[in-house]
């Protein structure tokens, strides 16, 4: 799960930071939620795991005080920055009139938002320690509030209270309205019907983003809301984390949690048409699948030539001369996709290679062209070739716990 949460959100900001176009207001504040992902899962899941199958701290004094500092300090950034994007895609779509934030205030956001996670976190900071058990030869990692341990101290009560109000249910109520009006909006009949082809074609792209945003909003809710939970459980009811078989249950319920940092850039994946057109290019410029698709064009160039020969040399061998003979080639190489895109505009995808040969032409040369020449093409149009005789190469048609 760590590995595919790590390659999704990897992906994710290579996509974001790779292309231009996708530098909006509201990707700036994906592109953080992706970063504290990233955070999550490398600094913390894994040690977290081992922690809590073993039930032994190995890493450390100093790795447990940031690890708590972390566990906070993340939660806080991905609600809030949730909330953030939830509050410019409001302002955006029911105030459309009024001036939209722009990129600078959204990083200046950003820095509040790290700003104000990293105070909310402090009291991991001050309060974590190691303590050694003797009797089971095993070293913990919690945080010893001054009035007492995690379950028997009114301050870790407080604080998780504090922490449960913060950053779940007044974000979830708050962005619960600000979604309920953006869909008045954004889905009353009145206002669609209205509207021209252009102002309804607009209208339903800002619907995907918010059903994909809401998307986001309910996985946060679902995968968090067991972890905040069980903190509160076990204060009312601390002989609960004695009982048989907590520890497996706290398993789940926390990788329920890190699951969200997971399920995030798949729904970002899954739900965005520019994202999947953008990361399948970013995939396609990948060195070993650049490779891949080159020895795969050969191969492919390479099989087709065969039955096109024979079909020549039968021609040929009864006293037939064809004046034009056309090859058709499906290919995928990195050149095919390069090419169609100048042609055509289009993202790539694969082609169709044409090869106009002549009478003139030596037929084993055209049949088996060289792939690494496919950049410096031209395309007339077939009924030039045909009228003049050209000669055309390859034109294209794209078809722990954590004790808080």
């Amino acid at each position: 799960m760590i590995t595919v949460g790590l390659l999704a959100n990897l992906l994710v900001l290579a996509t974001i930071g790779g292309h231009k176009s996708l530098h909006t207001v509201t990707n700036c504040f994906l592109l953080n939620l992706t970063v504290s992902d990233l955070v999550t899962l490398l600094f913390n899941a894994t040690f977290n795991f081992v922690f809590m199958i073993t039930g032994h701290w190995p890493f450390g004094h100093r790795y447990c005080v940031v690890n708590n500092f972390i566990t906070n300090l993340t939660i806080a950034i991905s609600v809030f920055t949730i909330m953030f994007t939830s509050k410019e895609r409001y302002n955006a779509i029911v105030y459309p009139l009024e001036k939209r934030m722009t990129k600078n205030r959204a990083l200046i956001n950003i820095l509040i938002i790290w700003i104000a996670s990293a105070i909310f976190a402090i009291p991991a900071l001050i309060f974590s320690r190691t303590l050694h058990d003797t009797s089971m030869q095993r070293t913990v990692c919690l945080m010893v509030w001054p009035d007492g341990y995690p379950g028997k101290s009114k301050l870790d009560f407080f604080y998780n209270l504090l922490f449960l109000v913060l950053t779940y249910l007044l974000p979830l109520m708050t962005m619960a309205i600000a979604y309920t009006l953006m869909a008045r909006v954004l889905w009353g009949s009145k206002q669609i019907g209205e509207t021209s082809q252009a102002q309804a074609s607009l209208v339903r792209s800002k619907q995907k983003v918010v059903r994909m945003l809401i998307c986001v909003v309910i996985v946060f809710a679902v995968c968090w809301l067991p972890y905040h939970v069980y903190f509160l459980t076990t204060y009312q009811w601390p002989e609960l984390t004695t009982a048989r078989g907590i520890q497996h249950i706290f398993l789940a319920i926390y990788w329920l949690a890190m699951f969200n940092s997971v399920l995030n850039p798949i729904i970002l994946l899954l739900m965005n048409k520019r994202f999947r057109r953008y990361s399948t290019k970013f995939l396609n410029f990948w060195p070993l699948n650049r490779a891949f698709n080159s020895d795969a064009a050969s191969s492919l160039t390479t099989n087709a030539a065969a039955p096109v020969a024979q079909q020549f040399n039968n021609n040929t061998s009864g006293g037939q001369r064809p004046s034009n003979l056309i090859m058709v080639v499906k290919s995928h190489s990195p050149n095919f996709n390069r090419t169609t895109s100048e042609l055509l505009g289009d993202g790539g995808g694969g082609g169709f290679a044409v090869n106009h040969i002549s009478n003139e032409q030596n037929l084993s040369n055209e049949i088996l062209p060289n792939h690494h020449n496919f950049s410096s093409l031209s395309s007339p149009t077939l009924s030039n070739m045909a009228d003049n005789n050209t000669t055309v190469k390859n034109s294209f048609y794209s078809p722990l716990v954590v004790p808080d």
